[in-house]
């Protein structure tokens, strides 16, 4: 039996004009995330699609409407695929954090997996609540499966799939809609394709 997962990353949102830190902030999609969320509506329509997952952030349910037409009411949606918790580092500058928190900033780098800034998670207990949900939907559903998440959510499915560790994390590129296609073969995994 093989089973399709396509692994998509919402459209663009405006984030001002700096870099800053944004897992669970609401951000909508921005004009151009609307556009490239219409670009893979086009460039996905012969991909049959049985059921289509999502975080409950704001950018990726756009994403999932303007893929398919339907309302949020259409999708599943699955809190554990939420992007990763900032803490009181959701929204700022990273050049903020970067020139304020200098020590702090410096140790993330260093220790991805157990970091976590205040009151925030680390990229560890991201993968604690992504793995198992994502295990269970591939393990529960039959049929060829969409979830749209974000780019933390989706390097720690892609990392663990791949064997990659996590001081390669960020290697994993995940621009705003991209689409990776997960092919399994029986029980093993046996490839990993970006379509986008």
């Amino acid at each position: 039996m093989i089973k399709r997962i396509y692994l998509v990353r919402h459209g663009k949102i405006h984030t001002g004009n700096e870099k800053r830190y944004l897992g669970i902030t609401d951000l909508p999609l921005d004009q151009e995330g609307v556009m490239q969320a219409e670009f893979l509506k086009e460039t996905l329509k012969d991909i049959p699609i049985d059921f289509v997952f999502t975080s409950p952030l704001r950018r990726c349910l756009q994403t999932a409407e303007i893929l398919f037409g339907g309302s949020r009411h259409d999708f599943i949606q699955v809190k554990e695929f939420k992007e990763i918790n900032l803490g009181l580092w959701e929204n700022k500058p990273i050049e903020t954090i970067k020139t304020n928190f200098p020590a702090a900033y410096e140790e993330r780098g260093k220790n991805l997996l157990t970091f976590q800034p205040p009151e925030g998670e680390s990229f560890g207990q991201l993968a604690e609540r992504v793995l198992p949900a994502f295990d269970r939907i591939r393990n529960s559903y039959t049929g060829d499966i969409m979830i749209i998440g974000h780019a933390g959510v989706n390097r720690t499915i892609l990392s663990e799939i791949q064997g990659i560790s996590i001081d390669d994390f960020f290697l994993i590129r995940q621009p705003y809609g991209c689409v990776y296609e997960l092919l399994w073969k029986e029980d093993s995994i046996c490839q990993v394709k970006r379509l986008v």
